[in-house]
């Protein structure tokens, strides 16, 4: 699944109408790289720095991305969720993390 982390609308408000589009990608690399744990957030935190505008995550990668934004205050956590669900491959369910 392509994901680009430098064009996110981020709602301000509840009802979602007003926000703007942000570059979240070094902050949310700076996040998992920070407050996740193992050898797997700090490879998925690598690529979100290094990624450049839309880059390839593979299931399990996005599967990561989904658990460490339930982290984040709510209209971040929904602005990655919303970006996942839009990206979502279809007939490409995500990969269940051992």
């Amino acid at each position: 699944m392509k994901l680009n982390f430098d064009q996110v609308m981020i709602f301000s408000s509840i009802d979602k109408k007003q926000g703007e589009i942000r570059n979240i990608r070094k902050s949310f690399a700076d996040f998992i790289y920070t407050e996740e744990t193992g050898v797997l957030a700090r490879a998925v935190a690598t690529k979100i720095f290094n990624a450049d505008d839309e880059t390839e995550f593979t299931p399990v990668e996005c599967a990561l991305i989904r658990e460490y934004s339930q982290h984040l205050p709510a209209n971040l956590m929904d602005a990655i969720e919303e970006m996942l669900d839009c990206n979502q491959d279809e007939g490409a369910p995500e990969e269940k993390i051992q």
